[in-house]
């Protein structure tokens, strides 16, 4: 059975809760199955959802759906797996973040909050520096082309995204520390840029050869997909700057996003992800089950550069289908009626298109963005 192993150390906490969402942090396999299998997903972007399962199905396995007309289960042909690494630091808590800062604002919904009986306790987290090994696995020799799909997810999550509760707002990230070992057949995974001009040209490869990887050579459609998928007509990436240490990074964009969620109109405010203060959904007209949330189509990540305390942040935006068509966004302000303070609400079609987000990334001084494909 071939299978890879990557040494990987967390660049910024890594919020990964076990059976008690309050206490000990996990470094859980589900986990990382989970957010290899999102990355898989947009790396197949595959416009029939019947294929995408099927093929998601292929590499990460799927439940079976109840009743006998519905989908068989299927095990999954790479396996996932986590040991401890050579460093494995002890678990942390969040306290004392002041929303005020750039740090705080990204964070602090995770510090402890609530009195008595609705009281929550600070979360814990692993400290940047906890290393740990991730290990992928064929389970046969007829999975060979899963595994090196699960390799170009990997690549993903890694150099894109993170793992955990905040893990699009500069939480959960992680870099490699070494070359991979095993049956590695990816996109170059180790990082040796050591300016923001070569990590554009290390993604600029990486993504590139995912594309051909996963032949989609002219496969862009122009409507906007059903979920989050690297195509290159509704998926940019931008390296926004390089900052002197991976705090200072966070302490920026935190205050930046902070800026930019206040300075647009309240309906737009939702692009950056939902619920949020002031907007509620109205569910679409017919529809059973009430939508109460939406995931950012932002991810920002810390990449540190080597051999430096120096690091950039990676911008990757998906623009897929935001709500479903038919739903409403309920914009609650603030009113004062004869010197009493009431809520007004005015009901708004959902956000289209995701210009303030775009406007906002090229708005930094120093940023520049990835291009990939034909």
């Amino acid at each position: 059975m071939k299978s890879f192993t990557l040494q990987l150390e967390t660049v910024t906490p890594l919020f990964l809760s076990g059976a008690n969402a309050r206490g000990a942090p996990e470094l859980r396999p589900p986990a990382f199955r989970g957010a290899l299998r999102y990355w898989l997903r947009a790396a197949l972007a595959e416009p029939d959802l019947k294929k995408l399962h099927e093929a998601e199905s292929a590499v990460f396995g799927s439940a079976a759906n109840e009743g006998d007309a519905g989908p068989k289960g299927q095990a999954s042909a790479v396996t996932v797996r986590i040991s401890p690494g050579y460093q494995l630091k002890p678990p942390n808590k969040v306290t004392d973040l002041n929303p005020n800062t750039g740090y705080g604002y990204l964070y602090w919904a995770l510090a402890e909050s609530g009195e008595e009986e609705n009281y929550l306790g600070s979360k814990q987290y692993f400290q940047p520096g906890t290393q740990f090994k991730l290990t992928l696995t064929a389970r046969s020799s007829n999975n060979e082309k899963s595994l090196k799909q699960a390799a170009t997810a990997a690549w993903l999550l890694i150099r894109l995204g993170g793992v955990g509760a905040c893990s699009r707002r500069l939480a959960g990230n992680l870099q490699v520390l070494q070359e991979p070992t095993g049956s590695y057949d990816g996109p170059k995974i180790l990082s040796s840029a050591s300016s923001l001009g070569e990590v554009v040209k290390e993604l600029k490869a990486g993504l590139h050869g995912i594309w051909e990887i996963m032949e989609k050579r002219n496969s862009d459609p122009q409507p906007m997909p059903e979920y989050d998928a690297l195509l290159p007509n509704h998926f940019r990436v931008w390296v926004l700057g390089e900052w002197s240490t991976v705090r200072a990074a966070q302490d920026a964009l935190g205050r930046a996003l902070k800026e930019a969620r206040k300075n647009i109109a309240l309906d737009q405010r939702a692009l950056f992800g939902l619920p949020a203060q002031n907007i509620v959904l109205t569910a679409k007209p017919n529809r059973q089950t009430k939508i109460d949330r939406r995931a950012s189509p932002l991810w920002l990540t810390v990449a540190p550069l080597r051999n430096s305390e120096r690091c950039v942040v990676v911008a990757t935006l998906f623009k897929s289908r935001f709500l479903p068509n038919g739903t409403q966004l309920d914009l609650s302000s603030k009113v004062m009626v004869q010197r009493q303070t009431t809520r007004q609400t005015m009901t708004q079609p959902a956000p289209i298109n995701y210009a303030p987000i775009e406007t906002w990334l090229s708005g930094f001084s120093n940023s520049q963005e990835v291009t990939y494909g034909d």
